[in-house]
């Protein structure tokens, strides 16, 4: 069985030096803090001896720990948020440092209502009401606002004019 040189500060099957383990030791520290997601299993004793064996297993396979250090503020900085990250031992197993992090998704920000794409796709029910409204005499502006334009010549507001009130 091959030790955990991070762990027990000593040499893997005499390839590192006991201050290559002590750099291990201090990169996966680093990289630990980086990788905060603010979940409470995360710090258990637990899923800190998995995080760091599998951190341990990644540089021993070869892995550069800069690299993985870099690899891992790039995908801090695309996440929406930082509990959204993998757990890194998931993210080290999988060898997320050689894979660029999931692209953020669009935002739909507030589109008023009426105008082009405002429906979630093109086959979405028509607006009844805004059809009607259409057809009794309302007209859309530039912007897909809907507004009276009156009956023809007359210049009364809709109040008046739809009931007869005020003749």
């Amino acid at each position: 069985m091959v030790q955990n040189n991070l762990s027990h500060g000593g040499t893997n099957s005499g390839r590192h030096s006991a201050a290559h383990s002590s750099n291990l030791r201090s990169v996966f520290a680093e990289l630990r803090a980086l990788w905060d997601r603010g979940w409470a299993s995360d710090d258990s004793p637990k899923a800190q001896a998995i995080a760091r064996n599998a951190f341990a297993t990644a540089c021993g396979d070869g892995a550069d720990p800069a690299d993985i250090v870099e690899a891992a503020k790039t995908w801090v900085a695309a996440a929406d948020a930082p509990r959204f990250l993998p757990a890194l031992a998931t993210w080290l197993a999988a060898r997320g440092w050689e894979t660029p992090p999931p692209t953020k998704r669009k935002r739909r920000g507030n589109i008023p209502y009426g105008t082009v794409n405002s429906r979630s796709n093109g086959y979405a029910k028509p607006d009844m009401f805004k059809t009607v409204l259409v057809g009794e005499g309302y007209r859309e502006d530039a912007d897909g606002h809907l507004y009276w334009s009156g009956d023809a010549g007359d210049d009364e507001p809709i109040s008046t004019s739809m009931w007869g009130g005020g003749r």
